[in-house]
């Protein structure tokens, strides 16, 4: 009965959920065909007109044929009838120009990815437009995408070869083309090979990224749109777990892609805010509020100021987009929007058989952590990176001597750089006294979470004959605003190690424990500054030397091109008889009244960020239970900043990493091993909170809430299973 009732009043509401978004769409498309216009040659859209041996490639860019998607959704929404002609004209003209009656595909010079797009607008049309296409043009289109399906599951990508840095995205738009042809055609053979294509690109993401998103999250971006409408249409053949996967990844995207430094291709990006959700395909399947703004955002801004270039007209990444966001429009419309900021983290790693150059073993590692203020650090392994590769990606003249294995590279916020790595001595590290003692790789991870994101990093100094080869252990956490960086050695002291830090760096001024350094802006005419707060170290000492950056090539900074300055290197000598010290580094210098303090077990800074006061403890040794004035941990992982934030003594921030944590006489979470728990109260009172395994949970945010995963509802308190659950908790 409560079924019934509530799809009766679903079905009531849904003409006026509707209405907005078709209103926006009418508008949409009538600006989409009015530029699709500049590219009519009188038969076909195209640069130019087309040479008498020309493959649809040749005299035009490869996704042209897109347009007939806007036109034929012109003349459904706006009455366009010449939209219409100018869409099945285009059919007609390609069809009989460039189809290979032998291969039975369209001739494009750049088959797989050209005839996946071509099927992907030809589908489209049929789904959302059908009534506007003739049936003997409609029997046609079917009888070609048949034969498209069957080319497609043959061609060999980077999942198999390994050797193309943008084959997951390219194949990405074939899982959603054989997913919509399977639809369509009604054919089972079809469906399989799309659940074929699209699990081979599960298989190897890595926390939130794909496998090529470690190297070039701005591929990730452009196949996402798709990657989530092919699960949508899989969806009932997904297990609990691939489901689960997908919706992570997904939720994952406003933060993952906050900064596009060092992309694997020549182009780099630096944005005000995380990068928008690209991903509605999947809001018909999980109701999740973030990916709902964010979508909403993007698809509102194109219906004011139309598309931006001929990329948003013609290729399959905007075409999935917004085709999924049509098709979920009612469901979107329903999702309540949020609009705040979450921290997240993620870490990846790809090695390449070959790379594009088809020079051999060719990778890179990266991890990133974005907090709930929008300071983004950016972690990196190069080591193993080709040389080819050093050139074309990041502009180098001569490759860097050393190479910093998994350390911090990157600190920006909005559209400043104020960390950036030199090209040399692969700063920012530790340094020993002794130069031939670098830092080797000996452990890294990442533990993502949505209050707090956090990465550690143990590096060895090799020894040299008969001396001991020295172990550092660091952690790192992008808390608010601020990073925090931790190292502690098991060694007596730190003694003969230091921390170098390149900055660009206009002006630099030592007051006691505070360094602040003050930078000229990438973008704008107002200065940028970053304090840096050390604790067990010498105040910092500026190198006389000017070093170049790594990134040598332009990055985009908001539409621009701009070069990184100069960098100068600071170097904070650790104190000869501790074992621990910490520096806290605070873009444009938002924390205030920071306070260090250290015990024979754990190291502790406070600081506040307007009316929001910080605590972070981590652990040095194991001890049964940590005390965060009234948060209690117990069994806390070493060296795991264990975090809490306040507003009006109200905790309104957390991660907790450890088997219970306890807020004063109130139990938060229980679990048989540590586990990592971190949250964020919203607004308006509601929780969105993680968690990295199965434990059981208290009704301390509230007694309701929501799988932002599974998209179920769920009551507390209540145990729950499963990686990286990711809730929306309701206040009591």
């Amino acid at each position: 009965m409560k079924k019934i009732f509530f799809f009766l009043f679903f079905a009531a509401l849904f003409p006026s959920l509707l209405r907005g978004y078709d209103d926006q769409f009418r508008q949409l498309v009538q600006k989409a065909v009015a530029q699709t216009q500049r590219y009519w040659q009188g038969d076909y859209f195209g640069e130019k007109p087309f040479a008498a041996n020309a493959t649809v490639y040749d005299g035009r860019n490869v996704h042209d044929f897109t347009m007939i998607y806007w036109s034929l959704l012109n003349a459904k929404l706006n009455n366009d009838s010449a939209a219409r002609e100018r869409a099945l004209k285009h059919y007609q003209y390609t069809a009989k120009h460039f189809w290979d009656t032998e291969k039975k595909r369209f001739r494009t010079g750049y088959d797989f990815l050209s005839n996946t797009s071509i099927s992907l607008a030809i589908l489209l049309s049929l789904r959302d437009a059908r009534e506007l296409i003739p049936p003997e043009t409609a029997a046609d289109m079917r009888e070609k995408v048949r034969s498209i399906a069957a080319y497609l599951p043959t061609y060999t990508t980077a999942l198999t070869n390994n050797n193309d840095l943008r084959a997951n995205n390219q194949d990405s738009f074939a899982a959603f083309a054989l997913a919509l042809a399977s639809e369509e055609l009604q054919d089972a053979k079809i469906r399989q090979a799309a659940l074929e294509k699209f699990r081979a690109i599960l298989a190897v993401t890595q926390q939130s990224f794909w496998m090529e998103g470690g190297v070039d999250c701005g591929y990730q971006s452009v196949g996402e749109a798709a990657f989530a409408n092919a699960a949508d249409l899989l969806w009932e053949d997904l297990s609990v777990a691939e489901r689960g996967k997908v919706a992570s990844l997904a939720l994952n995207a406003p933060t993952a892609n906050g900064f596009g430094i060092e992309n694997a291709r020549s182009t780099s990006w630096i944005a005000r805010s995380p990068a928008r959700a690209v991903a509605p395909g999947l809001l018909g399947r999980v109701p999740n509020p973030f990916l709902a703004h964010d979508a909403e955002m993007l698809f509102q801004e194109m219906v004011r100021t139309g598309f931006p270039s001929k990329w948003w007209l013609h290729d399959p990444a905007s075409l999935s987009f917004f085709s999924g966001f049509y098709r979920h429009r009612a469901a979107i419309k329903a999702i309540g929007k949020r609009s705040e900021r979450f921290a997240s983290g993620s870490l990846a790693c790809q090695i390449m058989e070959r790379d594009e150059q088809r020079g051999y073993h060719s990778g890179m590692e990266k991890t990133y952590l974005t907090g709930t203020g929008g300071t983004t650090a950016i972690f990196g392994d190069y080591r193993r990176l080709h040389m080819d590769q050093q050139f074309k990606k990041f502009g180098a003249k001569t490759p860097p001597l050393t190479q910093n294995p998994g350390g911090l590279r990157y600190l920006a916020k909005d559209f400043q750089l104020y960390v950036a790595p030199e090209d040399t001595l692969g700063a920012p590290r530790i340094f020993s006294r002794d130069l031939r003692m670098a830092p080797q790789m000996y452990q890294r991870g990442c533990r993502p979470g949505a209050g707090v994101s956090e990465y550690f990093l143990t590096q060895v100094m090799p020894g040299l004959n008969e001396r001991e080869p020295r172990m550092i252990h660091q952690s790192f956490a992008v808390v608010g605003d601020v990073l925090l960086a931790l190292f502690y050695t098991p060694e007596a002291t730190l003694a003969d190690f230091s921390y170098q830090v390149p900055v660009p760096m206009a002006r630099l001024t030592n007051r006691g424990t505070v360094s602040t350094v003050e930078q000229k802006p990438l973008t704008g005419n107002r200065n940028a500054f970053l304090d840096i707060h050390a604790f067990g170290t010498a105040s910092a000492m500026p190198g006389r030397e000017l070093w170049k950056p790594y990134f040598k090539n332009p990055l985009k900074v908001d539409g621009k091109d701009r070069k990184i300055p100069d960098l100068r290197l600071l170097s904070f000598a650790f104190d000869p008889k501790m074992a621990s010290a910490a520096l806290l580094f605070s873009p444009e210098r938002n924390a205030k009244a920071v306070r260090f303090a250290r015990t024979d077990t754990a190291l502790e800074v406070r600081f506040t960020e307007g009316e929001r006061q910080y605590l972070a403890v981590a652990a040095l040794k194991p001890i049964a239970q940590l005390d965060l004035e009234s948060i209690h941990v117990k069994n806390p992982e070493v060296g795991f900043w264990q975090v809490a934030a306040f507003e009006r003594k109200e905790v309104i921030l957390f991660a907790f990493r450890g088997t219970q944590a306890q807020l004063a006489d109130v139990p938060l979470f229980r679990a048989e091993k540590p586990e990592t728990f971190s949250g964020v109260r919203m607004k308006d009172g509601a929780w969105l909170a993680t968690s990295s395994g199965t434990a059981w949970w208290s009704d301390f945010p509230g007694t309701a809430g929501r799988c932002l995963i599974e998209g179920k509802a769920l009551r507390f308190p209540a145990v729950l299973s499963g990686a990286n659950r990711v809730l929306i908790e309701r206040g009591k």
